[in-house]
């Protein structure tokens, strides 16, 4: 079965159950209404449904919660896909789990979870910046109590959209929007593209009238990690994001090969990283390598505070546009990064100047990853990036590194992007934060 089969498959699958996703949240609003509360308790639910890259980015807007609502208790609702609850506990009150595939199959499941919150918040957070998220509505909707939603779509959520018709038909979709209470107008109001830090902080800006301090951060727990090869790693190790939860987005692993036998020859050990399902990649790219490189294939094989700790210990970062490299920026570690040009500058060039985006212009770019639609591998915008480019990166960053191995970078940065025709230009906003 070819590729573009697969995908015409998958897609004809979304658009049949859509109705019932609808059906499904029109019959849970109807149910909580008949047991709707009068009182609530003074407490604020954040509901957060993305990807574990998504979270770290959110951890800008999710810090500032507290002063949002001063006094108050905070929850965040998330998958148990992500098992953060160790990595942001200054942030939050309490971490709530759900199991989103018995979320998205079971009403009963659905009825229990949700009358499980209700009357406990008085306001409810749907923090997804990219409407409608059907399973984050179901929650917001059926919990009650003030509801607040980021009301509208990024200049990339709207090319986005225009892949398939899935996309238009879930477009849609929100109208579930009128049922907030309170509507927080979109930043992109400009035909600029903004980060999406500058996104996930428009809830809280709102509510304070404030527009905070923008970075990511993260802790980790050490008492949780349990990882004996470091303690002959000594710092002398690169670490290796492959992945990047989407075939047409990872670089090619003879490329890769020929990145990791350069960092071989300088002297560092190699430490691959990713989820379980891209263990085939680490392998086709450690089949490539040279016979002297030395190496650990981890992936599939940390938790996620173990992941983080291997960051918080490595020399640097080398990877797709994946969680690895968010997490690197929220520990202030250097990384690099290859690019494409799908949504360009919306998850990508922020951070501190040991930070670096390696990418090539293409004419694909801001188009939405609509080049992976046909694509058979790489993305057109991913494979034109060449390994010798990424080495010239590699080799500027560790001049640095060296450089300034006693000061610490504390200048973070976060983009704008202005389209000129073929053609864009980046601005940034910069800012101190305090010292690691």
């Amino acid at each position: 079965m070819n590729l573009q089969f697969k995908k015409v498959i998958a897609n004809a699958r979304l658009i049949i159950l859509l109705p019932f996703k609808l059906v499904n949240i029109f019959f849970l609003m109807f149910y909580f209404s008949f047991l709707k509360k009068k009182t609530f308790d003074d407490g604020v639910l954040v509901v957060f449904n993305e990807k574990l890259g998504d979270f770290i980015m959110f951890t800008t807007a999710l810090r500032h919660y507290k002063e949002a609502f001063p006094g108050r208790q905070i929850h965040l609702c998330v998958p148990q896909s992500l098992p953060i609850d160790h990595n942001i506990d200054h942030f939050v009150d309490k971490v709530i789990f759900f199991d989103n595939k018995k979320f998205k199959t079971s009403i009963s499941y659905q009825i229990r979870f949700i009358s499980s919150l209700r009357g406990k918040y008085d306001v409810v957070i749907n923090s997804s910046i990219s409407q409608p998220n059907l399973l984050a509505d179901m929650i917001c909707l059926g919990v009650g109590g003030t509801r607040i939603v980021y009301h509208g779509d990024s200049f990339i959520d709207d090319l986005r959209r225009r892949r398939g018709l899935y996309e238009v038909l879930l477009r849609k979709c929100s109208f579930f929007q009128k049922f907030y209470t309170i509507k927080v107008p979109s930043i992109d109001f400009d035909g600029k593209i903004r980060s999406v830090l500058d996104q996930y902080l428009a809830i809280p800006s709102h509510i304070t009238g404030n527009f905070p301090e923008q970075r990511t951060t993260i802790t980790i727990d050490e008492n949780l990690v349990s990882l004996p090869i470091l303690s002959a790693a000594q710092n002398d190790f690169v670490v290796v994001g492959i992945g990047s939860g989407s075939d047409y987005r990872n670089w090619e692993t003879e490329k890769y090969a020929t990145v990791i036998n350069f960092l071989a020859g300088r002297g560092f050990r190699i430490i691959f990283v990713g989820i379980a399902q891209d263990n085939h990649i680490a392998l086709e790219i450690i089949s490539k390598c040279n016979s002297n490189v030395q190496y650990a294939n981890l992936v599939g094989k940390t938790t996620l505070n173990e992941l983080f700790y291997l960051i918080e210990m490595s020399r640097f970062i080398v990877g797709n546009e994946t969680s690895t490299i968010h997490a690197a920026i929220a520990l202030k570690k250097p990384s690099v990064c290859i690019l494409g040009g799908g949504d360009f500058g919306r998850c990508s060039l922020y951070g501190y100047a040991f930070n670096r985006w390696v990418f090539e212009k293409t004419a694909c770019y801001f188009d939405g990853w609509q080049c992976g639609d046909h694509a058979h591998g790489p993305s057109p915008c991913i494979s034109a990036v060449s390994a010798e480019k990424v080495i010239h990166e590699i080799e500027s960053l560790l001049e640095d590194i060296n450089h300034n191995e006693r000061e610490q970078h504390d200048t973070f940065r976060i983009p704008t992007i202005a389209l000129r025709g073929d053609n864009f230009e980046v601005s940034y906003r910069e800012w101190k934060t305090e010292k690691k």
